[in-house]
């Protein structure tokens, strides 16, 4: 995430969870994302085209993200 889009978010009063992407496939880890997930969140944002990494989701990554995640905890997907 940029800094502009945290600050953003901050001035919002958002209380941000972020996770880390690892390498070598730099796929969302699905427990850690949905362990930072309670009862508070209102959305999910991913960065995709993920920089610095480069690292473009595909259509079933976003697919899982949305189905398993946000519709399950009716949460707002930002991508």
């Amino acid at each position: 995430m940029t800094p502009t889009i945290l600050g953003h978010l901050y001035m919002a009063g958002a209380d941000i969870k972020c996770i880390t992407l690892h390498p070598p496939d730099f796929a969302v880890p699905l427990g850690e994302l949905r362990s930072k997930i309670s009862k508070k969140t209102r959305a999910i944002l991913i960065n995709t085209l993920h920089n610095p990494t480069g690292k473009m989701f595909t259509r079933d990554e976003l697919n899982e993200i949305v189905a398993s995640l946000c519709m399950e905890n009716d949460v707002l997907w930002i991508g």
